[in-house]
């Protein structure tokens, strides 16, 4: 007999097929050009408010300290990172954590050559798969580890806005973004369904709510780690300035740079800083550019340690390795 298909399947089935039609079309050199075109476009509205002067001027008390620091945390943050994909794949192959961190330091090298953190994820399944995480489970793990991660940082905005005066679409906004991931959250983790529109992946961590208990609270430790990276930065820069707005508005401009309009989300997270930290917190334009500086300071120092780790796994063990062989 075959299954009657509601209104809402239909509707959904429409949604995927133009979210697909959307997909090949930003995938294809044409699309690539108008992502190309249209971040130009956002970068030069971004350039055109800043007071360049004033910006050199903002920064009065550059602290060394705050950077090594930051570097420290950098790699640390990684560590988290290992950690958390460590507990989730322990049930297929047990990784020792040192693997798991250069993993994520190479790959967070690659992420700043490609279009988005997307090729950094597939590096760190096919890496995975060769300590003995198959492809498929390693896909279906990253998957998890995003929206679980996506979740952490919706618990944190609304915490953090409980704690901040906020307009009020500020404010809903924060409370529907909570509200959404946790009825998300409970609808595919907890909820007894098949629904179609439900990842495979998801569905097979179903049976593990320990591991997802655990990767949770992880996850809440690691995207305040990285939110404290940013406020360190800030301190970096001689801003003085509450963690608040951090815990509150990082999150917001991390959903904003998941729009796929623009190359890695440049220009979205420029104008995000702008708008969240200048327009609704009340700092200058300035302080809201140097705070957006601080967010590449995080992603190329990343990257840089990454290609430190890279060039020591490909170029220094291989040449150790011809030379015993040898």
């Amino acid at each position: 007999m075959k299954k009657a298909v509601g209104p809402l399947n239909q509707y959904l089935e429409i949604a995927k097929e133009y979210a697909a039609l959307g997909k090949q079309f930003l995938n294809s050199k044409a699309g690539l050009v108008v992502k190309l075109l249209f971040t130009l476009g956002i970068l030069t509205l971004f350039f055109f408010q800043i007071d360049f002067e004033k910006l050199t001027s903002t920064v009065t008390d550059f602290k060394w300290s705050f950077l090594i620091l930051a570097v420290v945390m950098m790699v640390l943050r990684n560590v988290i990172s290992a950690w958390r994909f460590q507990v989730m794949s322990a049930y297929i192959s047990k990784v020792p954590l040192l693997t798991y961190t250069k993993h994520y330091l190479i790959a967070s090298m690659f992420n700043i050559f490609l279009p988005s953190t997307v090729g950094g994820d597939a590096l760190r399944v096919f890496m995975a798969d060769k300590e003995g995480v198959p492809k498929k489970k390693g896909l279906m793990l990253v998957l998890c580890e995003r929206f679980i991660g996506l979740y952490a940082f919706g618990i944190l905005c609304f915490a953090g806005s409980l704690f901040m005066p906020l307009p009020w679409h500020i404010q809903l906004g924060v409370l529907g973004i909570a509200v959404v991931f946790s009825i998300g959250f409970w609808f595919i983790f907890f909820k007894k369904t098949t629904a179609s529109f439900i990842p495979q992946a998801f569905i097979e961590m179903k049976k593990r709510k320990d591991i997802i208990y655990k990767v949770l609270a992880i996850s809440v430790f690691y995207q305040f780690f990285s939110i404290t990276i940013r406020y360190v930065l800030a301190l970096m820069f001689g801003i003085d300035i509450s963690i608040i707005p951090f815990i509150v508005f990082i999150p917001l401009i991390n959903l904003i740079t998941m729009i796929p309009l623009s190359i890695g989300g440049m220009g979205f997270r420029e104008l995000g800083f702008v708008y969240f930290f200048s327009e609704v917190a009340g700092y200058s334009t300035e302080v809201a550019a140097l705070l957006a500086i601080g967010a590449y300071i995080l992603i190329i120092g990343t990257g840089i340690i990454g290609a430190i780790v890279y060039f020591y796994e490909s170029v220094i063990l291989g040449i150790k390795y011809q030379l015993k062989n040898n």
